[in-house]
This record gives C-alpha cells, structure tokens and sequence, in this order.
C-alpha cells in the first residue's frame, strides 16, 4: 500500500512512491539517499502539508525517531530535501 509524494531536491520535483514500511525520518532519509545520492547525514528535510502551507510553510523533520505516521502525510504533501553544508 502507498501513496504519492512530492520530492523537490533543488527545485527540481519527483513524484515518487510513498511506502508504508517506512516507520520514522532516518528511514526516509536513507531511502532518499539511496535515490538521490546524497548522503542521509548531510541532509535536511522540510515537510509541507498542502492544506496548512500558507498558514504554517515548512515544517522541519529535524527528529530521527520521529514517526512518520505521525505528519499524517497526504497526496498532495511535500517533502522538501536540502543539503546541509
């Protein structure tokens, strides 16, 4: 089971899969990693939940054992990756 996410890495956006199996930020961040070549600890991630972002903009993920589950992550939503410097 899966939804959509957006992924915008230096303004470029991907559509990619969004899998259930991954439980918190490090997961995410090391499966990102494996896509875009970027290393998980030099990068930082933002979400951007589509019906609050005018109110709020991004949210850092700045938590590694913070479960994803827990943004309640949408279709729509966006995932921001930035790299560290």
């Amino acid at each position: 089971m899966f939804i959509s996410m957006i992924v915008n890495l230096l303004n470029f956006k991907l559509i990619l899969p969004f899998f259930y199996f991954l439980r918190n930020v490090t997961d995410l961040k090391i499966r990102l990693e494996k896509l875009f070549g970027l290393p998980h600890n030099k990068m930082r991630l933002y979400y951007v939940d589509q019906t609050y972002k005018d109110q709020m903009g991004p949210e850092e993920m700045k938590y590694p054992n913070k479960q994803l589950y827990s943004y309640n992550i949408a279709v729509g939503d966006e995932i921001i990756i930035e790299q560290k410097k």
